[in-house]
């Protein structure tokens, strides 16, 4: 492990130096750096693919199919690999175009009203530990989901265990509250040990 922080991949050294392409007294465009023109005509592409099929998109998982189509359209990336859209948001809108979008969305929404109520609630009975894991899991969420802006849905299965977690723990709470499970310090005492 230390010897990853020592010596980074060669990779990431290259990327790095990619930064000073937004240097003022740089001549070269970092619209001209591969990952940036690459990650812009993926995500180009990703929104005129949702444009060509709104409704249904091209199927989960078709977008890669797609983007060499729609990419040499657009004359900004070269590279004759499949590519992925690097924003998840666009990938399931050209994937599953405006159904599977607001299908998405509306379970974010929903999870994020749920634990904020509950956030509101753990304030209002002066639950600090309650309230300090709800902002937690808050702030997990909101973080994978500004992440995917700018990457794909590279870890799906940690993605949804993170939402599932977080609309379990909700809906728990929210049972508890209105008695129909039973409170934390009642099955804290019921267990062996305690």
């Amino acid at each position: 492990l230390c010897t990853m922080l020592v010596i980074p991949q060669n990779n990431y050294v290259q990327r790095i130096f990619t930064l000073e392409y937004f240097s003022p007294d740089k001549k070269k465009s970092p619209i001209t750096e591969e990952s940036l023109s690459g990650r812009k005509s993926e995500m180009i592409s990703a929104a005129l693919i949702f444009l060509d099929n709104p409704i249904n998109g091209v199927g989960v998982g078709n977008y890669e199919r797609y983007y060499q189509e729609y990419a040499r359209k657009l004359y900004i990336d070269f590279r004759k690999e499949r590519r992925e859209a690097h924003c998840l948001y666009l990938e399931i809108l050209a994937e599953s175009g405006l159904v599977g979008f607001v299908s998405f969305t509306a379970i974010i929404l929903y999870m994020m009203h749920t634990l904020l109520r509950v956030r509101r609630s753990a304030i209002d009975k002066e639950d600090l530990e309650l309230e300090r894991s709800i902002t937690a899991l808050i702030l997990a969420v909101s973080g994978l989901l500004t992440g995917y802006i700018f990457l794909h849905h590279d870890w799906p299965r940690l993605s949804w265990l993170l939402i599932g977690i977080a609309c379990s723990t909700a809906s728990l709470i929210e049972a508890e509250d209105q008695g129909r499970v039973p409170v934390r310090s009642e099955v804290d005492r019921d267990l062996p040990g305690t």
